[in-house]
């Protein structure tokens, strides 16, 4: 079998993960801090759940369907076509134990379900995977990585804003993971194109040094305050409770949110003490 088709899904699975977490985790350090942004918001209950972000676009895999029986060489076949993504290669090269987990799971869910649980299986543990890469690397990149990875996914959510609910798919999958629907994340690569954005997260990953980098913690607060004052001016103070986990009901609902989230991104590349501003909301404490 060409295992290419469910591979994809575990690699935009895990661009999914890694953008989710990092804007989650900006997004809720500058909610808490940012009186432009919940000046008046006090009723809203922030509600930040595990990071979920649902699989993408799977496209067909071309060859012989799967039959649900086992397959003595699947598991190398599986392992041979991770290792064949440079996203899960950089992991891999790091956290070796990543891959006989990535195997397994992937390899069981095959023989329990056939093509699509191993497509699924992929995406949740890319998703995974992705979330740790950044938990776990973003800390010990330097500002051109950090910065690249952020403009990346900048550029991938004004791809798809023309698909309001697509975008806040993307953006939105750790602040209101029960808001995210499969069926709108599985349209993410008809309007972006990922491509880039695997390939910072790579560099991101392999670029990484052995300490954690140090920064200014008052000058990057302060620009952090900056950017939500910037924004928190322009829009209604009612359009950042999607911030703080408060569902859309409406199309303009789902627009209105990507905006918002789409404009605190081109605030915070805009400053110039970005790198900063993005390095201080992953690290709260």
């Amino acid at each position: 079998m060409d295992w290419a088709g469910v591979i994809v899904a575990g690699v935009a699975g895990a661009i999914g993960g890694a953008a989710g977490g990092l804007l989650g985790w900006i997004v809720g350090a500058m909610a808490g801090k940012s009186a432009g942004i919940v000046r008046t918001i006090v009723t809203v209950v922030c509600v930040v759940g595990a990071i979920y972000f649902l699989p993408p676009y799977i496209e067909p895999v071309i060859g012989p369907s799967i039959r649900q029986q086992t397959n003595p060489g699947a598991g190398d076949e599986i392992e041979a076509a991770l290792m064949n993504q440079p996203l899960i290669a950089a992991y891999v090269e790091v956290r070796p134990e990543a891959l006989p987990e990535l195997r397994s799971r992937i390899e069981a869910a095959w023989q329990r379900g056939g093509e699509d649980a191993a497509r699924l299986e992929a995406a949740e543990a890319g998703r995974e995977l992705g979330s740790r890469a950044v938990a776990e690397f973003a800390p010990y990149a330097g500002d051109a990585e950090l910065i690249g990875f952020y403009r990346e996914t900048y550029r991938v959510g004004r791809q798809v804003q023309s698909q309001p609910r697509v975008c806040y798919s993307m953006f939105y999958g750790e602040i209101n993971p029960s808001a995210v629907s499969i069926e709108d994340m599985a349209r993410i690569d008809q309007y972006a194109d990922t491509g880039p954005l695997e390939n910072v997260m790579t560099v991101l990953v392999r670029n990484a040094g052995d300490e954690i980098v140090e920064f200014d913690r008052a000058r990057a607060e302060a620009a952090q305050a900056q950017v939500g004052m910037t924004v928190g001016t322009e829009f209604p103070n009612t359009d950042f409770r999607f911030f703080f986990g408060v569902s859309p009901e409406s199309d303009e609902d789902y627009a209105t949110a990507c905006a918002v989230m789409l404009r605190l991104m081109e605030a915070t590349l805009d400053h110039e003490d970005a790198a900063l501003v993005i390095r201080v909301g992953m690290t709260q404490n």
